[in-house]
C-alpha cells in the first residue's frame, strides 16, 4: 500500500508541475524545450556573449527560445545535419526573423541555405532548415577556414595594438587577398570563398570581416540593405558596422576592394580607405540600409583613415603638397604606384584637381618622389591617371613604372 500511495503522490506532484508549466508557458513552448532536452541539445536560458548577437537581441521572447533551441542543435550536431527541429509555433514573419538571426549573427553556420519552412503536426512544430552542403563537406571546409582565421588573427603585428589598427589591418588584408566575385557560386556568400578560395561577393567580405574582428574582440555587426552600383541603380548590399573606441562607423568592405581596372590602364593592389569608418551621413550619399536604428549610432567623423595618416586636406597649401610628396614617396617606397587623397570640402577638392591635374601639378610631385626612391621603385612623370570620387571628395592618382 506504501507504495502505490508514494507511485500516486509522484503522479500527483509531476501533474501538478506539469500544469504549472503549461500555465505559465505556451504547450508548444513546453514541447519544444523538452524535445530539445530528449535530442540532447545543451539550450541555455540565455547568452552572456549577447555583444555578439545584435541580431538576437531584436527579436521577441517566442523567436529568442526558438534562436537558443536551433543554434544548440546545430551546435550539437555530429553526424549528419538535423532535417527538422522542434521549435515553438511562429508565425511567417516570426520564423523569417529568427532565422535570418541565426544567418546573420552567425558567419561560420556558412552552411545553411537562405530559406527554410515550418510544418506542424498537432501541437508539435519543425522548423525545416535549407543547407548548401552536408555535414562532411562543411567539416572539411570549416577545418581549413577556421585556420586560415586563426592565422590571420595571429598575423596581426605586436604594434597594432589598438582596436583601429587591428581593424586596419584586417580591412586591408582582405582587400589584398581577395576579389570581387557576383557569380552564383554559393561559396562566394561565405567565409570559405574569401579565405579559400579569395573571392567572395559583398556577403562573404562582410561576414568574414564579421567573424575576423570578433575573434579579434573588436564588436561589429552586419548592416544590410542596398547600394547604388556604377550604372546608378541601387542593388542589394551588405556591409559591416563596427564600434572603435566606442564609437561606430559604417565599414564597407567590398567597396574598398572596388575594381579600378576597367577605369585605369595600370591598377596596383594598393587599398583604398574611402568607406573604411564612415558616418552615416556620409555613407548616406550611396547606401541604404533595412533598419534604420542599425546605424543610428554612426556619428563620428569620417576620414578617419585619412586624417591618421596626413591624407585629409582642408586647403591646398604648401604642407598639403609636402604631404602628398611624402605620400607617394612612401606609397612606392611599399611597392604600390598609386595614391588617394581627400579633401575637406568641393572647393578644395576642385582646387586640388585644377593645381594637380589641369596645370600639371603631380608631375612635380612626381619628380620630387621618385627622387627619394631607388631606381627600381620609379615612376614615370607622364604617365599618370586617376580617378574621382566627388560624392566623398576623394581623388586617387595611379603611376606606370
Amino acid at each position: 500500500m506504501k507504495v502505490i500511495k508514494g507511485i500516486v503522490i509522484f503522479l500527483i506532484v509531476t501533474g501538478l508541475a506539469v500544469f504549472a508549466c503549461l500555465m505559465f508557458m505556451p504547450i508548444d513552448t513546453f514541447i519544444a524545450e523538452k524535445s530539445a532536452k530528449v535530442e540532447g541539445y545543451d539550450v541555455p536560458t540565455g547568452y552572456d556573449d549577447g555583444l555578439y548577437r545584435y541580431y538576437y537581441n531584436k527579436l521577441n521572447d517566442k523567436e529568442q527560445i526558438a534562436y537558443r533551441i536551433v543554434y544548440a542543435a546545430f551546435a550539437a550536431t555530429e553526424d549528419e545535419f538535423p532535417t527538422q527541429i522542434v521549435i515553438p509555433k511562429l508565425s511567417n514573419n516570426e520564423l523569417e526573423e529568427m532565422y535570418t538571426a541565426i544567418s546573420y549573427d552567425n558567419p561560420q553556420f556558412y552552411f545553411l541555405g537562405n530559406k527554410c519552412s515550418m510544418t506542424s503536426i498537432g501541437s508539435v512544430n519543425y522548423l525545416v532548415p535549407q543547407y548548401i552542403m552536408t555535414l562532411k563537406d562543411y567539416k572539411a571546409s570549416w577545418a581549413v577556414v577556421s585556420l586560415k582565421a586563426d592565422s590571420i588573427i595571429a598575423s596581426i603585428p605586436a604594434v597594432a595594438n589598438t582596436d583601429y589598427e587591428k581593424e586596419l589591418y584586417i580591412h586591408d588584408y582582405l582587400v589584398q587577398n581577395s576579389e570581387y566575385d557576383d557569380s552564383n557560386n554559393a561559396l562566394v556568400y561565405t567565409m570559405h570563398g574569401v579565405l579559400v578560395d579569395g573571392r567572395a561577393n559583398c556577403e562573404g567580405y562582410s561576414r568574414t570581416m564579421q567573424y575576423l574582428l570578433r575573434a579579434a574582440n573588436i564588436y561589429n555587426y552586419l548592416a544590410v540593405g542596398d547600394a547604388e552600383g556604377e550604372s546608378g541603380v541601387f542593388t542589394g548590399h551588405m556591409w559591416n558596422i563596427v564600434s572603435i573606441d566606442n564609437e561606430f562607423y559604417n565599414l564597407d568592405v567590398t567597396w574598398d576592394d572596388y575594381a579600378v581596372a576597367g577605369s585605369v590602364d595600370y591598377p596596383d593592389n594598393s587599398v583604398s580607405h574611402v568607406f573604411f569608418n564612415m558616418a552615416t551621413d556620409d555613407i548616406k550619399k550611396s547606401h541604404n540600409i533595412d533598419d534604420n536604428s542599425a546605424w543610428k549610432n554612426c556619428k563620428s567623423d569620417s576620414y578617419g583613415y585619412y586624417k591618421k595618416s596626413g591624407l585629409y586636406f582642408k586647403s591646398y597649401s604648401g604642407s598639403a603638397e609636402r604631404a602628398m610628396k611624402d605620400a607617394l614617396t612612401e606609397s612606392l617606397n611599399s611597392g604600390y604606384n598609386s595614391v588617394e587623397f581627400a579633401f575637406a570640402s568641393k572647393s578644395t577638392f576642385d582646387d586640388a584637381f585644377n593645381r594637380l591635374v589641369t596645370r600639371g601639378g603631380m608631375y612635380g610631385i612626381i619628380v620630387d618622389a621618385n627622387s627619394r626612391v631607388s631606381g627600381d621603385k620609379r615612376i614615370d612623370a607622364g604617365s599618370v591617371q586617376y580617378t574621382l570620387d566627388e560624392k566623398n571628395l576623394i581623388m586617387r592618382f595611379f603611376f606606370m613604372k
